[in-house]
């Protein structure tokens, strides 16, 4: 038995590595062959392959614990180095190490990538919108009376801002100055004029600087292993 387990690993369990890079090579290629236009049997070839990838992906898991189980009962916390290797390669495996813009380009280093990313995004939140609004002001009915109105967009008072402002969990998300809700209500004293005099502008739609409306943007894929942005 133990000679027929050794055979099985050596031969089929243990090319769990060389199996993995070689479906992520099969995989790269039909992807940059779909690019160039739609095929039947490279679609169906590309879902074989992100399957069959999926289980080695599984196996050289299972691999792992089992080793990181062996070194802990052998190490016990001296095995941190293991760790940080495996934290490392899942962290690699989830890294896109090249994309493609919209033109064919293949960007394949992270700077590349990066400058790419940010002159995609550029253009596309800078771009120009040709579409035509679509008016249904004759579907809408006017609820809000003139009265309402006017109330609604007359600058708020202190009192106001501070009600809408306890509003808001402390634990909530800073924004980009790492100042959350918290710091604001704590230190209300201070910043109570800036603050009130901005909702003010907001409310009066004057203009408000453009560091007003920073934000962070996280692109997360919905797709693995994205080649496009």
């Amino acid at each position: 038995m133990k000679v027929t387990l050794r055979g099985w690993n050596r031969h089929v369990f243990g090319h769990v590595n060389h199996m993995i890079k070689e479906l992520e090579q099969r995989i790269e290629w039909v992807e940059f062959q779909l690019q160039s236009g739609f095929d039947k049997e490279l679609e169906m070839e590309l879902l074989v392959a992100i399957t069959e990838l999926s289980y080695w992906e599984n196996n050289e898991e299972i691999r792992l614990a089992q080793i990181a189980k062996k070194k802990w009962l052998d190490e016990g916390d001296h095995n941190s180095k293991f760790f940080h290797a495996v934290a490392n390669m899942r962290r690699q495996r989830a890294t896109n190490a090249s994309m493609s813009l919209p033109d064919g380009v293949e960007l394949r280093t992270v700077e590349e990538v990066h400058l790419g990313a940010v002159k995609y995004f550029e253009e596309f939140l800078n771009g120009i919108d040709t579409s035509q609004p679509v008016d249904l002001s004759s579907i809408v009915s006017k609820i809000i009376s003139n009265d309402e109105n006017e109330a609604i967009c007359k600058a708020q008072m202190g009192e106001e801002v501070q009600e809408a402002l306890l509003t808001i969990p402390r634990n909530s998300s800073p924004g980009p100055d790492n100042l959350g809700s918290a710091f604001f209500i704590s230190c209300w004293d201070i910043v109570k004029e800036g603050v009130v005099e901005a909702a003010c502008d907001f409310i009066l739609g004057n203009t408000l600087p453009r560091y007003y409306s920073s934000s962070f943007i996280v692109l997360i894929p919905k797709i693995a292993r994205p080649k496009k942005f």
